[in-house]
């Protein structure tokens, strides 16, 4: 019996590692388009930046999972905003500007550990506290040091702060918007916590033996054709946009910094297309090894496809703040409504599996 549950510990910690790698990317296109939504919706500033809750992704990862996969969906998030769009100056500068803010807000993660021992919810709010205060202030260190270092012109100084030096200046400019993304992305953390605690909870070994009993099951013909679908589509579209993403790239060289660009369009469908294959990757282990992998592939559906009607909701808002006119963001609307459909459909779908679960852990 005993090598019967140190083997089953050992697949789940195999299993943990795999749900781990499926959460920072699902939790790292979450962060990268509510920080679009962001830049289209909320406040932005003049040289850059914009207020929001796009931390609130890598606090969940970091509460729910600790420091390196947080830092890591920190860093993707960073790698997707750089191939977005990006003012290149320097090198180092588009380090501090755009890969490593929301990593170092994975910094939280250190306190994953004082958090899970809290005595009551007030200790544990107030670690979510601290670690919210931690991960956004190294985000504002980087931002900071990027302003004293690469933009000390006071001649391009924003809101008539010219007389001002360039270490004042990059302080008073970037505390502007990140601490209210500090104070938004914390308060939303502690009402998750509040609310729905068991999202920053990952799941626990010592439910192991349970866990794995409730995934014997028999293979599913729906499951078979769902995950080759996951795969082969995936494929198709991550290739087919990947090429047309590198056809639409651009870099325009400017005083002073490079300016890249692309299709974020593109972009946005290959990161979704890369989750779709990767879970169908997973779901297609699963099978093999006589698992069902229906709770994944509930679960992947209505998340992507609620990103993508965010997505078209934001460039509709944005297209139409500029004075666009209705050709100009038509094909948005068309994203929007399908997308839509398609989430409804599968939050439809991942409520009737959570009824026939029936308290079986997601």
């Amino acid at each position: 019996m005993d090598f019967y549950l140190k083997g089953v510990l050992t697949m789940t910690k195999r299993n943990d590692v795999v749900r781990t790698m499926c959460e920072v990317g699902l939790f790292a296109a979450i962060g990268f388009i509510l920080d679009e939504l962001q830049g289209a919706l909320a406040i932005s500033f003049p040289a850059g930046g914009s207020i929001g809750i796009a931390m609130i992704a890598v606090l969940i990862v970091a509460y729910r999972r600790g420091v390196f996969p947080a830092i890591f969906t920190g860093l993707i998030m960073g790698a997707l905003d750089l191939l977005s769009k990006a003012y290149i100056y320097h090198p180092v500068q588009v380090f501090l500007d755009y890969i490593f803010p929301y990593a170092l807000v994975g910094l939280a993660g250190l306190f994953k550990p004082l958090f899970d021992k809290a005595e009551d919810k007030k200790h544990a709010i107030l670690w979510l506290i601290v670690g919210t205060a931690v991960g956004g202030m190294a985000k504002f260190l980087s931002h900071y040091i990027s302003g004293v270092a690469f933009f000390n012109y006071p001649d391009d100084f924003a809101w008539g702060l010219n007389h001002l030096n360039g270490w004042l200046y990059s302080f008073i400019y970037n505390i502007a918007f990140i601490a209210p993304c500090i104070l938004l992305s914390g308060g939303l953390l502690v009402l998750v916590y509040w609310r729905a605690p068991i999202v920053l909870n990952a799941p626990q070994y010592e439910e192991a033996v349970e866990r794995v009993d409730a995934e014997k099951q028999n293979k599913k013909v729906y499951s078979w054709g769902v995950t080759i679908g996951y795969i082969a589509g995936g494929i198709v579209a991550f290739v087919w946009y990947l090429i047309d993403y590198i056809k639409n790239v651009k870099i325009q060289q400017k005083t002073g910094y490079i300016k890249f660009s692309s299709s974020q369009d593109s972009m946005l469908i290959c990161v979704v297309a890369l989750i779709f294959i990767i879970a169908g990757i997973i779901s297609l282990i699963k099978l093999l090894k006589s698992k069902n992998p229906d709770t994944l592939l509930a679960i992947v559906f209505p998340v992507a496809s609620g990103a993508i009607t965010l997505y078209a909701v934001a460039k509709i808002i944005a297209i139409a703040v500029d004075g666009g006119v209705f050709a100009d963001y038509r094909l948005y609307i068309y994203w929007m409504i399908t997308a839509f459909l398609l989430c409804v459909l599968g939050v439809i779908g991942l409520a009737n599996h959570i009824k026939q679960k029936k308290g079986e852990e997601i």
